[in-house]
Parts: structure tokens; C-alpha cells; sequence
């Protein structure tokens, strides 16, 4: 697997994070923490809080345990359960 992009759009600001092959079967919002855009996890990443809340706007994210994938929709999904496929992904 290459290295992937993650697009992230917030509040009229766009940051591009290159994450390298070894970190890309780490739960996103881990991955986001590494790259000084801490979510409010407070649950420590069980899934539990609705602190890690995503939208998915482009690409395919892999569920951690079940492997199902999310495609982009308008539903907001917790970063904490999802890590990155095989595709760059915008959020």
C-alpha cells in the first residue's frame, strides 16, 4: 500500500496530511491526533462519545472491526471505529 492523502475541510480551511504506510491501519482519529488535529475522544476511542464525529466527503474508509466500508454520504461517522482503504479520502 502507497502512502494515502487525507483532505481535511473545516470551517473555511483546507490541510492536506500525507500519511505513511505504516500508519494507515491506525484508527483515522489517531492518525488525525498525530497530525496536531486532536478530536475531543474523551471515550478514549471505544466508539462510546460522539467526541470523533466525521463527514466523508470523497474516497472509502474501512470499518476496524467489521471491515464494512463507508462511502461518502452526509451521515457523520466516528473516526475512532474507521481507518483508512486503499484510496485518498477527504473529510
Amino acid at each position: 500500500m502507497k502512502q494515502t492523502i487525507i483532505n481535511v475541510q473545516s470551517a473555511g480551511t483546507s490541510q492536506r496530511i500525507v500519511v505513511p504506510r505504516d500508519q494507515q491501519n491506525l484508527r483515522l482519529s489517531d492518525v488525525l491526533r498525530k497530525s496536531s488535529m486532536a478530536l475531543n475522544t474523551r471515550c478514549g476511542g471505544r466508539g462510546l462519545c460522539d467526541g470523533c464525529l466525521i463527514q466523508l466527503s470523497s474516497g472509502v474508509l474501512r470499518h476496524r472491526t467489521t471491515g464494512q466500508h463507508a462511502q461518502p454520504s452526509d451521515t457523520l461517522i466516528r473516526s475512532c471505529e474507521y481507518q483508512l482503504d486503499s484510496e485518498d479520502v477527504t473529510i
